[in-house]
């Protein structure tokens, strides 16, 4: 994995983000493993912390993503940092958190 700050245009001016690449290898032939990389642009001040996201997959054309405009009045109520996220999962896994997460 790859971090490295960059300063980028996004909601009609420039940010200085964080961009984090990661890349997959692949798995056996009958694999479903198609993701290869993804690349993202965090900076906290955005919806959810992304600026930017892109994600290329085996077989199809690359997924693009990034932030327009946002409310001026926009804050985030996301504090759980990742690595309370993954304590309560049951396997380690981001995608088993239970609904009611309190902070």
């Amino acid at each position: 994995m790859l971090r490295t700050p960059q300063t980028i245009h996004a909601a009609s001016r420039n940010v200085d983000a964080t961009h984090v690449v990661a890349e997959f290898t692949a798995g056996s032939a009958n694999s479903k493993q198609r993701l290869r990389r993804v690349q993202l642009w965090h900076h906290p001040a955005f919806p959810f912390g992304v600026v930017r996201y892109h994600a290329t997959l085996d077989g199809l054309e690359p997924f693009r993503a990034h932030v327009y405009a946002f409310g001026g009045r926009f804050h985030s109520l996301l504090d759980l940092p990742l690595a309370r996220a993954r304590d309560m999962t049951r396997d380690g896994q981001y995608g088993q958190l239970p609904m009611s997460v309190g902070s």
